[in-house]
């Protein structure tokens, strides 16, 4: 989710064309809404976000009892931020512009991982 529509639109978009199911929301509070229904594998989340910050998000989806990995987006360079959020949960950190070859590595990572831990 991201709070900019070109950004989120971008990333649905290609996602979608990747094969991926997936879904763009606009805010926090519209991801958490959001999430018991249509429960993915993995959210890209933006940290910067109005309303309810990406950082926030990240706890209480974290805090949820479905398993989801959360990976952190963001166009700031701030390693501290980056930190925190993987303290937090967050299982990756990508920068802004997205690189489509380190975001299609992460989420094969991410998704082998989710397929690994169903099957045990």
């Amino acid at each position: 989710m991201d709070d900019e529509r070109a950004v989120r639109d971008m990333l649905t978009d290609y996602l979608q064309d990747k094969g991926y199911e997936a879904e763009g929301v606009a805010s926090g509070e519209e991801a958490l809404r959001r999430l018991p229904e249509f429960r993915p594998q993995v959210v890209l989340l933006d940290v910067m976000m109005a309303g309810i910050s990406g950082v926030d998000t990240l706890k209480r989806i974290k805090a949820l009892p479905q398993e989801t990995c959360v990976v952190m987006v963001s166009g700031l360079e701030d390693v501290e931020t980056a930190r925190r959020t993987l303290t937090l949960g967050a299982a990756d950190y990508i920068a802004k512009p997205v690189d489509f070859a380190y975001l299609d590595s992460v989420l094969e990572a991410h998704m082998l991982m989710a397929h690994l831990d169903a099957s045990r």
